[in-house]
């Protein structure tokens, strides 16, 4: 099934940056999402996936300061 996946980036200043979420297509022709699946599905309710899964999320940790810490040239703690 189709899905939304949402990465925070969360770098070793303590900040993170959230961002933009990201629509991860399947192959599936029985996922009403998907781009395989068919503009005139017969009994697509009955047949097929009507909703998406719900979202992957990533959290990934960078070791190294976010873009404002590298141009201030700080590694400040503060969260954002």
């Amino acid at each position: 099934m189709c899905r939304w996946r949402r990465v925070r980036n969360i770098y070793n200043c303590g900040h993170y940056v959230d961002l933009e979420d990201e629509l991860v297509q399947c192959v599936d022709s029985r996922c009403k999402f998907s781009d395989m699946h068919p503009a005139q599905c017969p009994n697509c309710r009955s047949t097929c996936w009507q909703y998406r899964q719900f979202p992957e999320t990533y959290f990934p940790q960078l070791d190294r300061p976010c873009a404002d810490c590298r141009r201030r040239g700080a590694g400040s703690t503060s969260r954002r």
